[in-house]
């Protein structure tokens, strides 16, 4: 997971299997930048995903990805099997 307008500002996804509450994909990354950001998810042997988030000053935002295998020789992706969610992004402090 990375910020567009601010690559060095990244996150990466971990799994949440003891919290009920969290989908698996848990992440949060700090955003120097507020108002509408796009972040991209990417993972080796899928298909990258980019999205926008109202990034609120001083407060968290939230971001849903959810990538899709890639696959050679077919029409499209197969369904998600892996998904990032539940982003927090924290404007300036």
């Amino acid at each position: 997971m990375a910020s567009v307008s601010h690559p060095a500002q990244t996150a990466v996804s971990v799994p949440t299997p003891s919290d009920p509450n969290v989908a698996d994909g848990f992440y949060f990354l700090f955003s120097p930048g507020t108002g509408c950001q796009r972040f991209t998810a990417a993972k080796t042997r899928y298909a990258s995903v980019t999205t926008a988030v109202n990034v609120r000053p001083g407060q968290a935002s939230t971001g849903n990805l959810a990538l899709q295998e890639a696959h050679k020789g077919l029409a499209g992706p197969r369904p998600p099997r892996s998904a990032l969610s539940s982003a927090r992004s924290m404007g300036p402090a």
